[in-house]
């Protein structure tokens, strides 16, 4: 691979790379499909463009071995790829999710000992996200101390006082925010050090599809169940829309007009799509990762007519996010439709079975009982459905975590997962977070989670009427682990409550995976034993898991 990319490094000067993410137990599971949407841009504009994968390929002995082990093996060998190809080529961007970002961080320190005079760029969800925190905080910190705008030093040190992942972003030659486009700007040399990158338009029809054919597309695997046949299909992730507008205050993005914006794509170029794919690499099988395919409805009626046609013609498979009191409320026919149309499996993020978590906290604008007939429309209609769970949010007690878990046991979804809440920057909890001094972790009171909702900053509070905790991490530090998704038995919690510790939060979440899928046995459509959102585990057959 290596090789390939050095031979045409003559004439193609730009290196995009996909760092690895271990914390995953297969992480060829869905392409990095944000990197590849950037190469196809640059090669649209007649830009030549290679991408690095370094998503690592799993190896049979993996799932008996510990996260640090894997990452310990691991990073020698993509660093060394990465020093290798980078003294090919002029400008290097790294596209990276949150998570990922120590690796991203480790990628730059390969490129700078490779090659020195190389542009680096960062790119992607957590560039995007610590740009517009950063953007906002320079706002607040001006408006409160004018003198900020004649002392940068002065507000650069106050900056990293709030939060140290601006100094450790910064460390990369440029920072671009939101789409590929800025990217143009730095090579045509005449971009600052942070880029906002041109706002895209609602209708995303003629963004050109993502540069599948820059990386070895068959290596990762993940299969779906024809609903009708039974037929297993490859299967790959694709988007139709982009962007979600509501508030939910856990979620990243909400705090961003990049990911809060909604765009569409039309029906008829959905599927053009999906039939290049398919025409192109023979996938029958699509994972939407559209937040909420049904939020517009009249759309996604539009386009499950074209799906179908295509679900019968070709024996496509489909699986995606609905929002559930969009169809109970309105159109409570969508999951026969759904399955009507070839779909393995609808998601849902029910995030919590407390009333009080998702309407006084979350602002979720649904409830328990709206997610219970959710369930019940779904299991009508037969379709799989899968429900995803989180605790740790703000208020929580162990009452309210039960009420997770009994809704779990009272819904009986066909497969579910409980994680832990990890704050992201772009989430409401994580951006309108307040730093206590004494102890330097972060903390909401109920004024931060009110004002939180509307974008606004509180003037002080005090940290002994917090009621939600957590530590702000350095996600660039070899001692951060922030994934909230993982391998059962490694997961670690950053955030708490009054009435609940990290170690309470991580105890209850082992115990309500373990003991409710042993309860419901419930099954994965997926043909493989990864999560279906982003590879980990906890969409393994649970039957299987217990035969372990």
């Amino acid at each position: 691979m290596i090789e390939a990319l050095i031979k045409k490094a003559e004439r193609e000067k730009v290196l995009l790379i996909n760092p690895p993410s271990p914390f995953l137990i297969e992480e060829r599971v869905f392409a990095p499909t944000g990197v590849l949407y950037a190469a196809a841009e640059l090669e649209q504009a007649g830009r030549a463009v290679e991408v690095l994968d370094l998503a690592r390929k799993a190896k049979s002995s993996d799932e008996h071995r510990s996260y640090d082990s894997l990452v310990g093996e691991y990073e020698n060998q993509y660093l060394d790829q990465v020093r290798a190809a980078a003294r090919h080529f002029t400008h290097i961007g790294v596209s990276a999710t949150t998570p990922q970002y120590k690796f991203a961080a480790r990628i730059l320190d390969a490129i700078r000992e490779s090659n020195p005079d190389a542009v680096t760029i960062l790119g992607g969800s957590h560039a995007t996200l610590i740009s517009g925190l950063r953007n906002r905080m320079i706002a607040h910190l001006s408006a409160k101390n004018p003198s900020y705008k004649s002392n940068l030093a002065s507000l650069e040190a106050a900056l990293d006082e709030i939060d140290p992942n601006f100094k450790s972003v910064g460390r990369y030659d440029h920072v671009v925010s939101g789409g590929a486009s800025g990217i143009h700007q730095i090579l045509a040399g005449n971009a600052p050090k942070w880029i906002i990158s041109e706002k895209l338009g609602k209708d995303i029809d003629n963004v050109p599809m993502p540069a599948r054919h820059l990386i070895d597309i068959d290596s990762y695997q993940y299969t779906l169940k024809n609903p009708h046949t039974g037929e297993v299909v490859k299967t790959t992730n694709v988007m139709s829309q982009w962007g979600c507008p509501f508030p939910c205050n856990f979620c990243s993005g909400r705090d961003d007009d990049f990911y809060r914006t909604v765009r569409t794509m039309s029906p008829q170029a959905t599927i053009r799509e999906l039939d290049f794919i398919n025409e192109k690499y023979g996938i029958k099988g699509f994972m939407f990762f559209d937040d909420e395919l049904n939020i517009n409805n009249p759309r996604f009626r539009d386009l499950l007519v074209l799906l179908k046609q295509r679900h019968e013609e070709r024996g496509y498979v489909y699986r995606g996010f609905v929002k559930s009191e969009l169809i109970t409320e309105k159109y409570p026919d969508t999951y026969k439709l759904m399955l009507d149309a070839g779909f393995a499996e609808a998601c849902t993020g029910v995030e919590s079975g407390s009333n009080k978590i998702l309407t006084n906290v979350i602002k979720k604008n649904t409830t328990r009982e709206i997610n219970i007939k959710s369930a019940e429309l779904a299991r009508k209609a037969g379709i799989s459905f899968k429900a995803f769970t989180m605790i740790g949010h703000p208020f929580e007690t162990e009452a309210d975590a039960y009420e997770t878990y009994t809704w779990i046991l009272e819904s009986r979804p066909t497969g579910f997962d409980v994680t832990v809440h990890q704050p992201y920057p772009g989430a409401p909890v994580y951006d309108f977070a307040v730093k206590d001094p004494d102890t330097g972790n972060f903390y909401l009171t109920s004024k931060e989670v009110e004002l939180s909702r509307d974008r606004k900053f509180t003037e002080g509070s005090d940290p002994k009427d917090a009621v939600f905790y957590f530590r702000k991490l350095d996600f660039a530090s070899s001692t951060s682990d922030s994934f909230y998704k993982g391998k059962p038995g490694e997961y670690e919690s950053n955030v708490w409550t009054p009435w609940l510790s990290p170690q309470r939060i991580v105890e209850l979440r082992d115990k309500f995976e373990i003991e409710g899928k042993k309860a419901l046995g419930a099954t994965s459509v997926s043909g493989i034993s990864y999560d279906s959102v982003m590879g980990q585990a906890a969409g393994a057959s649970i039957k299987e898991e217990h035969k372990k």
